[in-house]
């Protein structure tokens, strides 16, 4: 009897290896060897379990571990998988992995090796198309093996009818007709495909059996059974089922290089060059299993499955609204039994705060408002949040936008209220939406109906309508559904009417903000409507996702503790988009399966994103970039979440644009903070709750989680102004800082650090990303820098910034004269100390233009927070080292080495030789900064390339055009500047 032959294949525990292995395990004469990197996982137990297989481990980038696996082996099924983790930072590892397969292959004697591989692009095409390494790498795999001469088949392989099932691509809408998503190809784009499951196997034994006796070796073998298209699927599908199907063209997979893929097939198709199956193939004895079987053995039953899920889940829904309905209706009874409707005290309108409190917005003085002081070094008390707060609604309050028309109407005054930066064409539609609502109310109607807060001035003049009191106001906010169902011709037109939104309980079981003109405002929380939008549930949808992407990640406590811990250390600690405290708890009751809406798995991967820029530790798991793999997995959680966004949803859109900002994405980075803004708006976090009977009565709410409302609110409201993620709002103890290195181990403090001020920074940030928007609102909105407006509101805002410096608490000030401070302040001290001083520059550098006596220290007072920024960056260099700093610092010292740049073009003498030192220092710190943040290596080309372009520009300029400025006024300098 003729001993078996051993057959290894490789990817045993995926889909193709799979496959694969199963089939020959059913053939008498083969012993398997499944190859993967986990032997010990489920899949692979599984496999084990087979008759005639073994499992052993080995990884494509350990050639001793292949070499050892092939072992005694006749034939190798030799596959790659481009979308492994491991390969997303190399788009050329998936061939370096496949040579390596060939050489282990050449080394330990395999008689044969059948690779998995696709035609090129390139070649098919004649070079008429921009492939790419998805495609191609499997054909440079085919070129080595005949450079090396091992024998091999080239098996090619057509598009996966299982695709569809195992991506979860097919699906019963809300209508109930049937779905099958393909993303980017068009469902009439018709290619080669292959039931994987049915007919791989099938094919590689043919090959084992015939390779021998017939002309195989160095030739190709096509398992590709049909030529169809995502539409013909669809019709197959309605042709046996008799239900409606359509297809759903997804604008993409989630990954680049299959999107590129896909646009190539939607030109020039797959295996259109012969009829299919390919007479050579069948001629081997292979029988390929149809579209038509696919869809009977698989399809259907899945669709049928789906099917029935859904009608359960509707029949739970519908139950559940009966049973609600009829409670509502015995309240109403009820109600209606003990006392008259009209007799109910009303609820506290929210939409009308007293007095004092629209007072104490009103009139904030130069700071924030009194609230937002701190009452000590620890503790911070920060401002609460109006309906006059500025940001973006749903529906615009035309109150809000009433009150930032009086504001920016007063330049005098300079609120430190209005829009944000974010939103400029969304205020401007809000003031039309508002000019028309005006017009359509007629004259007859009371402006006090209209204009419940305004500025004070307005509030004096405004009339009183004949039926209410002075001091009283219509209740236009909606109260409880008692209360809403009075049927009182006043109080039907008070509902209809009203011009504020309110938090509204919506169909997926959470609070949301909607605006007045939405009319779900109306609808009182009792009565929910019967429609429930088809929304998925991140905690199994953003699975489903990362694995559809390749992205999955077999979690690790221990690198995950390190990468959190260096992000609490070195990012959070400035910006504060989250309590560590509060994130550890929640983190723990989600992965006990309860539901939480203060942690996510995309706020999980967003804080893992960040800590591993500050990290030198590298994961078995993750090839090169740690930080470009949890930053993907991040944007694939997020896009799920958007569903249903919570406020780690939101804390994680803040973390990911700040993550984006950090690696140079800056049209990334702003987008994901506009992101933010919005689903502050969704979540209502404009608003004050406290008032609010249908928040507060809901999935326990809490004074503390109001507390981490409005400290997110200003958070996100800070990182729009400033773009680069900056300034957050939670209270932090110094003893809660921890730093630590890159590498895990705890970092040494210096001897005389002061951390007494941690707690209180935040706060003060904030205070400066307002007075940061009124600069730019002022000067870099478009207008002419030196207007009257500019040229008396630069020397306010000196005025303002300077006072902000002097009163801050002997804890946050740091020494300018002192090269080494003693005692050495805290890193986010230091920083907050640099950005107080890239604002001054950015107050005056608009004005360095000019040349008359007194705009000219608009130029000096450039040049000296320059220096400031350079000597507080060698201060953090010293003391904690510049990778940790938080990523702000990157606009900051580039900010400060322009200005170097141009000084050290313009001056010469000592001024000259100090711009030149200080220019240095901001490449030196550029390039120090740049191993956490590849944004900073960006920014040092910037600076770079602009000193370069100017003394190339002040070389060509004659000495004619040059000027001179005497001692008395700029210390003797040369001063290189043509007039203006």
């Amino acid at each position: 009897m003729p001993s078996r032959r051993l057959i290894a294949v490789l990817g045993a525990t995926g889909v193709q290896g799979g496959s694969v292995a199963r089939y020959l395990s059913t053939q008498p004469e083969y012993d398997i060897r499944g190859v993967t990197r986990n032997p010990f996982g489920a899949a692979a137990k599984e496999l084990a379990s087979l008759p005639n297989v073994s499992v052993v481990k080995a990884h494509f980038n350990d050639p001793a571990s292949l070499l050892k696996a092939f072992e005694g082996v006749e034939v190798v099924y030799a596959l790659t998988n481009f979308y492994d983790p491991e390969n997303q930072s190399n788009l050329l590892a998936e061939a370096q992995q496949g040579i390596a397969i060939a050489d282990a292959a050449k080394k330990a004697g395999v008689q044969l090796v059948i690779w998995s591989t696709v035609p090129s692009a390139l070649l098919r095409t004649k070079a008429q198309f921009a492939s790419v390494p998805l495609v191609e790498n499997k054909f440079y795999v085919s070129a080595y093996l005949k450079k090396i001469n091992m024998p091999h088949v080239d098996m090619y392989l057509g598009f996966y009818y299982d695709n569809w099932r195992n991506f979860q691509c097919l699906s019963v809408g809300a209508d109930d007709v049937i779905e099958v998503t393909q993303p980017v190809m068009r469902p009439e784009t018709k290619i080669g495909m292959i039931w994987t499951e049915r007919d791989l196997g099938p094919t590689v034994d043919a090959i084992l059996k015939n390779y021998r006796t017939k002309p195989l070796v160095g030739g190709e073998v096509y398992c590709v059974g049909g030529y169809h298209s995502t539409s013909d699927v669809a019709e197959e599908i309605q042709r046996q089922t008799g239900k409606q199907t359509r297809v759903v063209t997804a604008p993409t997979s989630g990954f680049k290089d299959l999107d590129v893929m896909y646009e190539y097939y939607n030109d020039h198709s797959l295996y259109s060059e012969f009829p299919i199956p390919e007479k050579e193939t069948l001629e081997l004895g292979i029988k390929f299993h149809s579209i038509e079987d696919f869809v009977k053995e698989v399809a259907v039953p899945h669709i049928s499955m789906l099917t029935k899920a859904k009608a359960q889940s509707t029949k739970k829904t519908i139950n559940e609204l009966t049973d609600r309905l009829a409670e509502v209706e015995a309240r109403l009874a009820q109600t209606s039994q003990d006392e008259s409707i009209s007799q109910r005290p009303s609820i506290i309108d929210r939409s009308t705060p007293p007095d004092p409190l629209i007072e104490h917005f009103l009139d904030a003085g130069e700071e924030l408002n009194s609230s937002a002081t701190v009452t000590g070094p620890y503790v911070t008390t920060m401002p609460e949040c109006s309906s006059s707060t500025p940001m973006v609604f749903r529906d615009i309050d035309l109150d809000f936008w009433e009150h930032v028309d009086d504001t920016r109407a007063d330049l005098a005054e300079f609120s430190d209220l209005g829009p944000s930066s974010n939103m400029e064409t969304v205020y401007e539609a809000g003031v039309e939406s508002m000019s028309t609502l005006l017009e359509n109310v007629g004259p007859e109607q009371p402006l006090s109906r209209i204009s419940p807060i305004a500025s004070q001035a307005s509030r004096k003049d405004k009339s009183v309508s004949p039926n209410q009191s002075p001091g009283s106001g219509p209740n236009y906010n909606a109260t409880s559904f008692d209360q809403a169902s009075q049927t009182s011709e006043d109080d039907i037109t008070q509902q209809i009417s009203k011009r504020l939104g309110r938090m509204c309980l919506t169909e997926d079981g959470h609070m949301r903000y909607f605006g007045a003109t939405s009319h779900l405002s109306m609808l009182p929380n009792d009565l929910r409507t019967i429609y429930r939008p088809d929304m998925r549930v991140f905690r199994e949808e953003g699975e489903i996702v990362v694995k559809r992407a390749h992205l999955g990640w077999t979690p690790d406590p221990e690198y995950e503790l390190h990468l959190t811990r260096l992000y609490f250390a070195w990012h959070n600690t400035f910006v504060s988009e989250v309590e560590k405290e509060n994130y550890f708890q929640q983190k723990e009751l989600y992965y006990s399966g309860y539901e939480t809406a203060l942690f996510s798995p995309a706020l999980e991967n967003a804080v893992l994103a960040i800590g591993a820029l500050y990290s030198t530790r590298r994961h078995p798991a993750i090839q090169d970039s740690a930080s470009d793999f949890f930053g993907a997995r991040t944007r694939l959680y997020l896009e799920t979440e958007m569903d249903r966004p919570t406020i780690a949803t939101t804390q994680a859109a803040v973390i990911l644009s700040a993550f984006e900002s950090a690696n140079g994405h800056d049209s990334r980075g702003w987008i994901y903070s506009g992101v933010a803004v919005q689903m502050t708006t969704d979540l209502g976090l404009q608003l004050r709750l406290d008032t609010n009977d249908d928040y507060l009565g809901s999935e326990d709410n809490t004074r503390s989680l109001e507390d981490v409302r409005r400290s997110l609110f200003w958070t996100v409201y800070s990182a729009d102004m400033m773009r680069y993620d900056a300034p957050g709002l939670d209270a932090l103890n110094d003893g809660d800082w921890q730093p630590f290195h890159s590498d895990g181990e705890a970092m040494k403090l210096p001897a005389a650090f002061d951390g007494s001020g941690i707690g209180s920074v935040t706060a003060y940030v904030v205070q400066m990303a307002i007075k940061l928007r009124k600069i730019y609102d002022t000067l870099y909105c478009g207008t002419a820098s030196g207007s009257e407006d500019a040229r008396l509101f630069v020397p306010a805002m000196a005025k303002q910034l300077q006072h902000w410096l002097t009163a801050l608490p002997p804890a946050l000030r740091v020494d300018y004269g002192e090269e080494r401070p003693s005692p050495v302040p805290a890193p986010i001290v230091l920083q907050l100390h640099i950005l107080y001083h890239q604002i001054l520059i950015i107050l005056n550098r608009p004005f360095v233009v000019h040349e008359s006596d007194s705009e000219i220290l608009a130029g000096e007072n450039c040049t000296k927070s320059a220096g400031i920024i350079c000597q507080l960056l060698q201060v953090f260099k010293a003391n904690y080292g510049l990778r940790y700093i938080n990523v702000q610092a990157v606009a900051s010292t580039v900010t400060a080495g322009v200005v170097h740049a141009y000084d050290s073009c313009i001056y010469s003498g000592p001024k000259g030789k100090a711009a030149q030192h200080n220019f240095v220092v901001c490449i030196q710190a550029l390039a120090e900064i740049g191993q956490s943040f590849r944004s900073s290596i960006h920014g040092l080309e910037v600076i770079t390339s602009l000193r370069r372009a100017w003394q190339h520009q002040m070389f060509k300029e004659t000495r004619a055009k040059r000027r001179w400025r005497g001692s008395s006024e700029i210390g003797g300098d040369h001063l290189h500047r043509t007039p203006t």
